[in-house]
């Protein structure tokens, strides 16, 4: 069974770019992405062909934008001395020939022989330079500011001129009265660092405020991390021809979905892919263990048993869900457990609490902790068992779970990308590190990571359904045969792609349920 991507509709019937699981986009740290861009070139493709190259790309993708009605098709490009200047005066230059009235900020004197080459060009065809950082006013004159400084190629906080550059921009867009104008970043916004996404330098330093970034050849890790938001602004994704991610750092999993793998065959019984077991809800939290099962049960599983310690969640399970079966913790042994779900509602397991589960489900049983049981003995206490451990934790979460590894991600030494991928490893688990841009890791370290960043998940609830949704997801899969990773990040797709729109008043966990089920409905069949 081949892995649960594919090249049609996602799972809210929205056309996605064509992707298949042998071209994963890469997620790259910036040596890398240097060193996926040196391979290009030991192939025989040059430097100036893939400047020219990228330039074109994002010419085009410049070009498809609406200009804003109140102000006239003028384009303001700021360029540095490196490579991402070159492109930036490429980009000026394909502008000019198009007719649009462009100048070009250049923030040194001194450049690289293929920066000034570009930028001669440039100039012949008509692109105007501005020697001096344009004022306030003159900046309301324009349609679009492009960010071409400085890119992945910083290292440091931001020379003196372009820091005044980035405060001029502030100032400008913290008038009331003025226009918001586009600024789109190439690459990464400058002053930001490509690997963990702060703002490099001491803390007075800056960065472009970007609207959109457009990423080239491959996603940076530090784009993909919450601090980076408020600096990023959309990102968009510009194929250069980069190796695949099979062989890369980490790669994105914004994919088309397929639902192949939830198909049931003609002869099948409900117990043919396994028993799924949930252990959640308490007498303070009685709805997460609700929202847990009807997450599960949207994957249309064959056997689900519960185990809680909630009398009202017992009786609203009797009354909507009767096919559950109820188990108590008494029972010692769940020998068709093939996919538990531990944590949702619970309060932290007592020792005696931790023992029991993990010697009660079999040793092949694939264990999602959530919660309160995202803690390291209790996954050391089950991945001890034999079983395979998914710990799907939030931010405040993983600082329990591995607090050093928390520290380094919150103050902007690790990516989060690295954060999940060191945790994995450290805990021999597969951990899921839930939150925008949530990132899976195995326990080898491998990372897949979601490009959503959805205000609407923002809320209590998602994380209940989402681990009901991934045990589902796993029951099906694990019978199907397909990576543990990545059912993980279909299970995050799914529940991220099927949210309700952040514009709703009225979304609220029920609808995205109803979504995700409308998703699978609509997408799986019974084979004969």
């Amino acid at each position: 069974m081949s892995p649960s991507f594919s090249s049609n509709l996602d799972a809210c019937g929205q056309r996605s770019a064509p992707n298949c699981p042998e071209a994963f986009v890469p997620l790259l740290s910036p040596e890398a992405a240097r060193k996926a861009k040196q391979a290009l070139f030991a192939c025989g493709l040059t430097p100036e062909a893939f400047l020219e190259t990228a330039a074109e790309r994002v010419w085009c993708a410049l070009r498809s934008r609406p200009a804003p009605a109140h102000v006239s098709k003028a384009w303001l490009v700021l360029t540095g001395p490196g490579h991402t200047g070159a492109i930036g005066w490429a980009v000026a230059r394909k502008a000019a020939e198009s007719g649009v009235h462009v100048s070009v900020v250049p923030l040194a004197s001194e450049r690289k022989p293929l920066t000034e080459a570009q930028r001669r060009l440039a100039l012949a065809q008509g692109v105007c330079e501005r020697a001096n950082i344009p004022s306030e006013a003159a900046l309301s004159s324009h349609s679009m500011i492009v960010d071409a400084l400085f890119g992945v190629e910083l290292t440091e906080h931001l020379p003196p001129e372009a820091q005044a550059l980035v405060r001029t921009l502030e100032r400008f867009h913290a008038q009331s009265f003025a226009p918001k104008l586009p600024v789109v970043a190439l690459d990464v916004p400058s002053g930001l660092c490509a690997r963990t996404g702060r703002v490099l330098g001491k803390q007075n330093s800056c960065a472009v405020q970007a609207s959109e970034t457009y990423v080239l050849g491959a996603h940076k890790t530090g784009l993909l991390c919450e601090r980076a938001l408020r600096f990023s602004g959309k990102l968009h994704f510009l194929p250069l021809g980069f190796a695949n991610a099979r062989a890369a750092d980490a790669a994105l999993l914004n994919f088309p979905l397929r639902f192949d793998f939830l198909s049931k065959q003609g002869d099948e019984h409900k117990l043919s892919r396994g028993e799924a077991l949930v252990v959640a809800g308490s007498p303070a939290f009685p709805g997460a263990g609700l929202l847990a099962l009807e997450g599960l049960c949207a994957l249309s599983p064959g056997y689900v048993r519960l185990a809680t310690r909630s009398a009202a969640l017992k009786r609203r399970v009797l009354a909507s869900r009767p096919e559950i079966i109820h188990g108590g913790a008494g029972e010692h042994f769940f020998p068709r457990a093939r996919v538990g779900v531990f944590g949702c509602g619970l309060p932290e397991p007592l020792e005696e609490e931790g023992e029991h589960w993990a010697q009660a489900v079999p040793s092949e049983a694939v264990c999602v902790l959530d919660g309160a049981w995202c803690l390291p003995h209790v996954v050391s206490r089950f991945r001890d068992k034999g079983t395979t451990v998914v710990v799907t934790p939030h931010a405040r979460e993983f600082s329990r779970l591995c607090p050093d590894i928390a520290q380094d991600l919150q103050c902007g030494k690790l990516s989060k990308a690295d954060a999940a991928s060191e945790a994995a490893r450290a805990l021999k688990c597969f951990v899921l590190l839930k939150g925008p841009y949530s990132a899976c890791a195995s326990p080898e370290g491998r990372v897949l990571q979601s490009l959503c960043v959805d205000p609407s998940l923002a809320r209590a609830g998602t994380g209940d359904t989402l681990a009901g949704v991934l045990a589902g997801v796993l029951l099906h899969g694990r019978f199907a045969k397909i990576p543990v990773l990545e059912l993980i990040a279909f299970a995050v797709e799914l529940h991220s792609r099927a949210s309700p729109k952040a514009t709703d008043t009225r979304a609220s966990a029920r609808s995205h349920i109803a979504n995700i089920a409308r998703c699978v409905a609509q997408n799986v069949q019974i084979v004969f």
